[in-house]
């Protein structure tokens, strides 16, 4: 499953119920569902337990790891709510993707 525009910021200076923040965007709703799907999936089997919101029912879709928040958008989404602007105090990290696991 391919994520489009992945950034991840380090917020633990600006609020204080998480540290990190993953934002990506998906063009469909499957894509989106998939996205979540994937990431939780990857989770459980390191032994994370995660919260997320209802597959399929929005396009803004989240998954709250307590120390990582995953925000995965539609690009409208994404534009409409500009989290990223909202936290624009928030550090961005440098990643490099690899090749799936």
């Amino acid at each position: 499953v391919k994520a489009e525009d992945v950034r991840v910021y380090d917020v633990s200076r600006i609020i204080y119920w998480t540290s990190i923040f993953v934002v990506a965007s998906g063009f469909s709703q499957p894509q989106l569902d998939a996205m979540v799907d994937r990431c939780q999936k990857c989770a459980t089997a390191r032994g994370r337990e995660t919260a997320r919101t209802p597959e399929g029912r929005s396009q803004w879709q989240l998954l709250d790891f307590g120390d990582v928040v995953v925000h995965v958008f539609t690009p409208s989404e994404r534009d409409y709510y500009g989290i990223e602007q909202f936290y624009e105090g928030a550090t961005e990290l440098p990643v490099e993707f690899g090749q799936p696991r």
